[in-house]
């Protein structure tokens, strides 16, 4: 039997639970490795929606979707496509993209 648990912090974790577990670290994904999972994502949205031949989207937007964790990257560009839709835009652009992850001065909320 395999058994496999996650946390995102070993701290708080007893020792006897940590001497039956062997512990891996999985980084984040570097900035090439962050744009390809983006398009990835836009990829599979598009798909799924079955807009792949009528929608466009910006460069830039790969490299805002890059930052951020694959799961907002999914909601993210989900909520764009809706509203590039409902504005008859074919293009979705990085200025969308902003405009859904809201007003944070800081920038995306990185994975």
């Amino acid at each position: 039997m395999l058994q496999v648990a996650t946390a995102n912090s070993l701290r708080g974790l007893g020792s006897p639970i940590l001497s039956r577990l062997e512990n891996f670290s999985i980084e984040p994904p570097g900035a090439s490795e962050g744009v390809e999972i983006a398009r990835a994502v836009v990829n599979q949205v598009l798909q799924r929606m079955n807009l792949q031949d009528t929608r466009g989207f910006d460069r830039k937007g790969l490299y805002v979707l890059a930052h951020l964790s694959p799961r907002l990257m999914l909601r993210t560009t989900e909520k764009a496509v809706a509203a590039a839709i409902a504005a008859g835009q074919g293009e979705l652009r990085e200025s969308a993209l902003w405009a859904e992850l809201g007003p944070e001065t800081d920038g995306p909320r990185l994975h």
